[in-house]
């Protein structure tokens, strides 16, 4: 018989000591009323602060909640081949991507399973293992524990997350929403500037919050990139974070949001039979060429991205014109990965988090096309790694989080 773990000491000792903050009373959710039949499940973030007790891995984290790694990478601008075995340093934050549905009771959550480990107790697991996102009672009600000093290592836990979807949509712009874990010394004022919020706006967003309250959870909005695709395609509400990228289309394409809108193009770790080229063009998705045209402007040929089915990748040429000359013709952005350190790379500070001052558009670097040249697409990647995808899917009229495997 497995043994059974004792909680109520370990906290008590641990309260009397004054090393840990009071344990928050905070609701598994963030008041989005929602109806099941209707409203379909949406990606929404959650900000996860790695602590002095609990220094974990990205492949920890996607343990944690069963999200894939490579889904985590691209939510922070890391790079696919970045070691998700090296250990993150204490305060540092990543944004997971998670799936949130709408529950029983009308209200949107998500949750995850963690299978209880020997020397476990609840309050290790809400506070160190899932960084306060969730509370001792919220565990307790969505498993039905009576008495919290009691708990069975291998047993499986219900772990809720709180949510939202909101339409994607916030202030008239596009957005994910996050839920952020108050820390010590944290102000309305920060977040104010640091996510771009007016007070009215912080308030609608969090009605009830004491934000002077370390632990509280709050919701932010996160400048996002939503993709208007074929409407037919698998992917065709892909939501990408400011400053983060998807990988889509059976791992063919890499759609980056640089705070305005997604720009589409080769994956670098691309499968080699992935066919990219636009119709009746030399282009391939995320290349352009320029011309002159008979008003003395600049014609621009771009070949864009534009979903996906079971069968083949979706694609479409756009033609502009400008009054200038096709040497002010400017290539997309490109994308800049998070910079590279040791092991696993600095991740973004809650400041640094797309707001205000979030993370700037990546800056064009090496391999744009140069103004009236095609470029080739860049070759696969030799990196040799499993790569899962994370996207959400509309299918039969029901959105589904589906991963994609090569």
């Amino acid at each position: 018989m497995a043994p059974t773990i004792g909680i109520g000491v370990p906290i008590l000792i641990l309260l009397l000591l004054g090393s840990i903050a009071p344990i928050q009373l905070h609701a598994a959710s963030f008041n989005e009323s929602c109806r099941a039949t209707v409203d379909p499940p949406c990606q929404a973030l959650l900000a996860y602060r790695s602590s002095s007790q609990f220094s974990p891995t990205i492949a920890n984290i996607s343990s944690l909640f069963s999200i894939p790694v490579q889904a985590i990478l691209a939510a922070n601008a890391f790079s696919p081949s970045d070691d998700p075995s090296s250990r993150l340093s204490t305060g540092e934050t990543l944004r997971i991507p998670v799936p949130c549905s709408c529950a029983a009771n009308g209200q949107r959550s998500g949750n995850t399973t963690y299978t209880i480990a020997p020397g476990d107790f609840l309050f290790q697991i809400a506070n160190n293992r899932y960084g306060g996102l969730v509370t001792i009672q919220e565990i307790a009600a969505a498993n039905g524990v009576v008495d919290l000093d009691k708990i069975l290592a291998g047993q499986n836990l219900t772990i809720p997350y709180p949510c939202s979807c909101r339409g994607n949509s916030f202030g008239g712009r596009d957005a994910l929403f996050m839920a952020y874990v108050i820390q010590d010394g944290e102000s309305r004022e920060g977040f104010y500037r640091s996510y771009n919020l007016s007070q009215e706006e912080f308030d609608r967003l969090n009605p009830s919050v004491n934000v002077s309250q370390a632990g509280a959870v709050i919701e932010l909005p996160v400048p996002a990139c939503r993709a208007r695709f074929n409407r037919s395609a698998l992917d065709s509400n892909l939501t990408v974070a400011s400053g983060g990228y998807a990988i889509t289309a059976n791992g063919c394409v890499q759609c980056n949001c640089d705070g305005t809108e997604l720009h589409c193009t080769r994956a670098p770790t691309a499968p080699r039979n992935c066919s990219l080229g636009c119709r009746n063009s030399r282009l391939q998705i995320g290349n352009f060429s320029t011309g002159a045209n008979s008003s003395g402007g600049c014609t621009i040929e771009s070949c864009l991205y534009d979903g996906y089915n079971n069968r083949q990748i979706f694609t479409r040429i756009e033609r502009n014109a400008t009054s200038g000359t096709c040497g002010d013709v400017q290539a997309p952005p490109s994308f800049a990965y998070a910079p590279e350190g040791d092991g696993i790379p600095e991740a973004f500070a809650p400041s640094s988090l797309p707001g205000a001052e979030g993370i700037p558009p990546p800056a064009p670097g090496a391999g744009s096309n140069s103004p009236g040249q095609t470029a080739p697409p860049p070759s696969s990647s030799s990196i040799k790694i499993s790569i899962a995808y994370f996207l959400p899917v509309v299918l039969s009229g029901l959105s589904s989080i589906v991963l994609y495997t090569i």
